[in-house]
């Protein structure tokens, strides 16, 4: 049975008017720091739970139909 696959890449790049930065004040280096505290842990999140568990269960949460055979490579 023939099938069509297609994967889309997408890259979006934002700017400010002007390259005003506006977001240097709505971004503290508490929260920076937070940020990359919580990308550090994710090895040791990952071991209790596989992406592909989590990402099962964001898709169920959210209400998203999908077949696990053309999810995976």
């Amino acid at each position: 049975m023939p099938q069509s696959l297609a994967r889309l890449h997408v890259h979006l790049v934002c700017s400010t008017k002007n390259r005003e930065t506006i977001l240097h004040d709505a971004v503290s280096e508490s929260n920076v720091g937070a940020v990359r505290e919580h990308i550090a842990s994710q090895q040791e999140h990952h071991r209790k739970r596989s992406f592909q568990e989590e990402y099962r269960l964001f898709l169920e949460r959210h209400g998203v139909v999908f077949d696990e055979r053309y999810v995976w490579d």
